[in-house]
């Protein structure tokens, strides 16, 4: 994975797959990236709620945004 975007996508992808978590090291090692820019890429899908990060053993996890982004693009909305 080289661009951000893919990088971006690969980590939610993968921190989908286990909902138990994973910290840091792992991730970036399954994505083939380095951890400074997966660091960056957690800082900021924490900074935006898709991430949280579980205090006791510091891994990452995802919370429940992608989740109401789906509720809502799939809810009826009104004609116009």
């Amino acid at each position: 994975m080289n661009g951000i975007l893919d990088r971006t996508l690969g980590i939610l992808e993968l921190l989908a797959a286990h909902v138990e978590g994973l910290p840091l090291a792992a991730i970036a090692d399954r994505i083939n990236t380095p951890r400074s820019a997966v660091h960056r890429l957690l800082a900021d899908l924490m900074r935006h709620g898709y991430v949280r990060q579980v205090r006791e053993q510091g891994d990452y996890v995802l919370t429940t945004k992608l989740v109401s982004i789906c509720l809502l693009y799939t809810s009826p909305s009104p004609r116009d």
